[in-house]
């Protein structure tokens, strides 16, 4: 009985060691976060954990080690709160969305989601990225402007973590709602060959062409070409717009019926937006011949389907957008502070009853990305007193009724940086940040 006594003792002198006591042991098992958000561990003996280390196995890309003892100054400002069962930091400034931070010795996965910071080092170089079409939260298309008027064309893939250049001399580009992408490119500075990649396909294939001919009767070079699921190709000018369709190029005014009636200089498209329906909405000034300052806009909405269109009323300052998902569409006048919303369309808009956010100051610019019939990124890009300007992002989860702060872009790389060319798909997309200096491209993941 002695001998079980003595057994049953030295168990429990082992399993109450002081060793195993302080042996810090984690109750969070993963974490889903943004840059710059308040990350909270919590656990038991934490602190005993001098450091903290966030790296990624499957990006190569540089991750992040926070130390804690007194005296180290390496990331020691991310650090904001230590005791034996909560580690408080900062996560700082990382460049992938799947992580792992070691605790200690135990690691838990972390997942980014938000604005993510894309590539340390440019895989190519990034004078100026023209055009961001996004095809699938995997891939995008990118133009860069190598020297006027030609460009290169990019593929970002696997997440836009990697590029591949895909074509050189590319004049301009768009891609269907529905993932179908299309580029043209100009062999000379009179020839435009268009090509075609289905989302089921792993490579692009010739669908046409502009011949000199063509381009005599045009009388000058595309300022923009969309392709409806139809495979119409139709081309903005400032001549006007003509449809090829079938092999035959003709003009918008013959296909539309009344859109003769409108001045040409106001049949000058700009800003031009393809539905997943194929319905091509833009805008147009409606008095070009006027002051900048008293120029009137409107929208203007086609169906290339049944060749109908329908103009909107009269803007009286410049609006920016319209961005749409479906038949749900909103659109901006952000020098009065205003949002509209449609359901049909844009057949008929309503004005949201609450302005949108930003502060007083000087106002640069304004875009709007549409991520669903009720979400809404807002980007403003304005300086206040003395500071130089940059860019808040304000998210609206609920169709511009309210808006929550997102993102500043005022970290000393983004400092005067605005929003130049963006786009998105499904729940994620890219942003691209310049000031024609200072350039920056950032993912965003919902």
């Amino acid at each position: 009985m002695k001998k079980y006594f003595f057994i049953l003792f030295c168990s429990l002198i082992v399993s109450c060691s002081p060793d195993e006591k302080n042996v810090p042991s984690l109750i969070t098992q993963s974490y889903t976060a943004e840059i710059g958000d308040l990350i909270t561990i919590t656990g038991t003996n934490l602190l005993q954990v001098e450091t903290v280390r966030i790296f990624s196995t499957e990006y190569n890309v540089s991750g992040a080690t926070i130390y804690n003892k007194p005296g180290e100054l390496l990331h020691h400002k991310f650090f904001t709160f230590h005791s034996d069962t909560e580690i408080q930091f900062v996560l700082p400034q990382l460049y992938a969305e799947s992580y792992v931070m070691q605790i200690g010795t135990q690691e838990i996965p972390l997942r980014l989601i938000g604005f993510i910071p894309l590539f340390e080092d440019y895989p190519f170089d990034l004078q100026e990225i023209m055009g961001l079409k996004v095809l699938n939260d995997e891939e995008a298309l990118g133009t860069t402007r190598v020297d006027l008027p030609t460009r290169n064309l990019h593929l970002f893939k696997n997440g836009f973590y990697e590029t591949q250049k895909i074509s050189s001399n590319v004049q301009f580009f768009n891609v269907l709602e529905n993932a179908d992408s299309w580029y043209a490119k100009s062999t000379d500075f009179k020839l435009y060959e268009i090509y075609y990649k289905s989302s089921s396909s792993p490579s692009y294939s010739f669908l046409n062409s502009f011949n000199t001919r063509d381009l005599d009767y045009l009388s000058m070079n595309p300022d923009n070409i969309l392709i409806t699921p139809e495979k119409q190709i139709f081309i903005f000018t400032q001549n006007g717009i003509f449809i090829k369709q079938n092999n035959e190029l003709k003009k918008a005014v013959e296909l539309f019926e009344g859109l003769e009636a409108y001045p040409k200089q106001e049949r000058n498209i700009f800003d031009l937006k393809l539905t997943s329906q194929g319905n091509i909405h833009g805008k147009v000034i409606l008095n070009p011949g006027a002051s900048s300052s008293d120029y009137e806009y409107a929208f203007i909405s086609m169906n290339p389907k049944n060749f109908t269109f329908n103009i909107s009323e009269r803007l009286l300052s410049e609006p920016v957008g319209p961005q749409f998902k479906s038949s749900t569409g909103y659109f901006l006048l952000p020098r009065n502070k205003k949002l509209y919303k449609t359901i049909d369309s844009g057949l008929t808009w309503s004005e949201s009853a609450t302005p949108i956010p930003y502060t007083d100051g000087y106002f640069y610019n304004a875009q709007i990305k549409v991520l669903d019939a009720q979400s809404i990124l807002l980007f403003l890009h304005t300086s206040t007193n003395d500071k130089l300007p940059y860019t808040t992002v304000y998210k609206s989860s609920d169709g511009g009724d309210s808006w929550q702060l997102k993102k500043r872009f005022n970290h000393p790389r983004q400092v005067d940086l605005f929003l130049f060319q963006s786009d998105f798909a499904n729940r994620s997309g890219l942003f691209y940040f310049t000031n024609f200096s200072s350039r920056q491209l950032w993912k965003y993941l919902e």
